[in-house]
């Protein structure tokens, strides 16, 4: 102890304190924040990233991605629809969050209309057959935000079943190329591709 009675600490432990009190260095802060945000991102399961996503160039103008694809069985036609599934937050009581049940996107739909035949058996179709004032395929698009829902025409476009498309098939697999046709719209001239599994509805 010093004449003002204050404690004299060993050079060893003044130096040690000296250099943990050190700031970071830039780079040091940059990779913990990164770490961090990373972490934060992964463990938040409403920011989680999708399963899947469809090819092509129409992904140059629209998000794609999806997590499960359903084929939907009605009188009147057969859909290949890809959704893209999120769950969603809300506040508790307590001014935290907690995950609250879900919601669907559907970034492409596909359908194929029947016009009074029976639903394909299998094999592959022509989704731009002429079918009175339009065509076989009509595609569509339901995304929260996005006002855009409906496609062109297309060019060419095909779809393959690997079994027959009923309840029954419980899963089917395929693949589908599409080629829209020239226009204003947003969708005009691009290409949209993928294979898919699909769960029957």
């Amino acid at each position: 102890m010093t004449a003002t009675g204050l404690v004299r600490l060993p050079l060893a432990v003044v130096r040690a304190a000296a250099r943990y009190s050190r700031p970071a260095s830039p780079r040091h802060v940059l990779l913990v924040s990164a770490l961090a945000v990373l972490g934060s991102a992964c463990g938040d399961p409403s920011k989680m990233p999708p399963k899947f996503r469809l090819e092509g160039s129409l992904t140059q103008v629209m998000d794609l991605n999806y997590d499960e694809a359903r084929i939907l069985i009605a009188p009147n036609d057969v859909s290949l629809q890809f959704v893209r599934i999120k769950k969603l937050e809300s506040l508790d009581a307590d001014g935290g969050s907690a995950m609250q049940g879900f919601s669907e996107d559907y970034p492409l739909k596909i359908a194929y209309i029947l016009n009074g035949d029976p639903p394909p058996q299998g094999g592959r179709i022509d989704l731009a057959e002429p079918l009175g004032n339009g065509q076989r395929g009509v595609f569509s698009r339901n995304v929260q935000g996005d006002p855009r829902n409906t496609f062109p025409a297309i060019v060419r476009g095909t779809i393959s079943f690997d079994k027959p498309v009923a309840p029954a098939s419980i899963t089917i697999s395929g693949d589908f190329h599409i080629t829209f046709e020239n226009g204003a719209e947003v969708a005009s001239g691009r290409t949209v591709f993928s294979d898919y599994t699909a769960k029957v509805q």
